[in-house]
């Protein structure tokens, strides 16, 4: 029986939940921020954008291990 959500096997749609969110992530900086405008606006929504994305992923990636 599992104690919690993270051990192994994961359930498909965890697997798919996160890689559903890497593959936004990915998509945000390749379609969305080259056309949200000017320069300043890019590098304003990748600056508010960069953090939310870097501390979820390392949130996801760390949460398995850190489970007792």
């Amino acid at each position: 029986m599992r104690k919690h959500g993270w051990q192994l096997p994961y359930h498909p749609l965890q697997v798919v939940a996160v890689a559903v969110f890497l593959a936004l992530g990915f998509a945000f900086y390749v379609f969305f921020a080259p056309f949200v405008g000017g320069k300043v606006f890019q590098y304003v929504v990748m600056g508010l954008y960069t953090p939310l994305v870097s501390h979820l992923s390392i949130f996801l990636l760390y949460l398995p291990y850190n489970c007792s």
